[in-house]
């Protein structure tokens, strides 16, 4: 995806407006040194997106196992 700036390739960035144009918050960060090959692809973008969804699905399935084995544990312990 090529960005294009809607004004002159000088829009200022700051924390504030960095959301504003794409293409000069890209400009910027090359001139302050970023490379270019540490930029991801959209293949890479949705299979890093894919594994955090599937960390997180990971992670809220073994906190429920867990928490029913605590709700288990602690209902044998008051029935005894």
């Amino acid at each position: 995806a090529a960005f294009r700036c809607m004004y002159k390739d000088d829009c200022q960035i700051t924390f504030q407006t960095r959301r504003n144009c794409p293409a000069c918050r890209l400009s910027k960060c090359f001139n302050s040194g970023m490379q270019r090959d540490r930029l991801l692809t959209v293949e890479q973008k949705a299979a890093k997106r894919r594994q955090i969804e599937e960390n997180r699905n990971l992670a809220l399935n073994s906190n429920s196992k867990i928490n029913e084995q605590e709700f288990q544990l602690s209902s044998s312990t008051f029935s005894d």
